[in-house]
């Protein structure tokens, strides 16, 4: 009898440890399991997307295309643990004049796009668009990708040194 109580309490005690643990342990793995299975599915977009692309990093690729004012403009697409962003870059920020007729266009470009918008950073201005990862396949993606593709080119005509 006392075997089976002195079992108990270690058990007890175990399962005690196991409660009094911080959760950032299991979170962490909970959350690299998300990004990891996220990039899985994002990467399984890409190829159903119908564009060629080239791994950057880890959960960031790359997609060149040709644009009608930008020569190249290279989207890139960022997977996170919720979320998978499209962006490309449209002008470095020292080029940008500054302008009211600039700022108002770019305002109109942001209502003319539905699901890509432009944005100022430090770096410069860009266009980008997301979508929670849980909803990502090829044929949306494409659609996101030719948005902010589109929307980047159009902006730089507008601001173009």
């Amino acid at each position: 009898m006392y075997r089976g109580k002195s079992a108990m309490l270690m058990l007890a005690i175990f399962l005690l440890s196991l409660a009094a643990a911080p959760p950032s342990l299991a979170l962490t793995r909970s959350n690299q399991a998300r990004g990891s299975a996220n990039e899985e599915r994002l990467l399984s977009a890409l190829d159903k997307s119908g564009y060629s692309y080239s791994k950057i990093d880890k959960g960031i690729w790359v997609i060149e295309l040709d644009g009608k004012h930008l020569a190249k403009v290279k989207v890139i697409i960022a997977a996170t643990e919720d979320v998978v962003v499209v962006s490309a870059e449209v002008i470095d920020r020292k080029e940008l004049k500054g302008k009211e007729a600039e700022l108002v266009k770019m305002l109109e470009l942001n209502d003319q796009y539905d699901t890509a918008k432009l944005a100022l950073s430090k770096r410069g201005l860009y266009a980008r668009t997301d979508i929670h990862a849980g909803l990502v396949d090829g044929k949306e993606l494409a659609y996101l990708i030719n948005q902010v593709a589109a929307l980047a080119d159009d902006a730089y005509a507008q601001v173009k040194p």
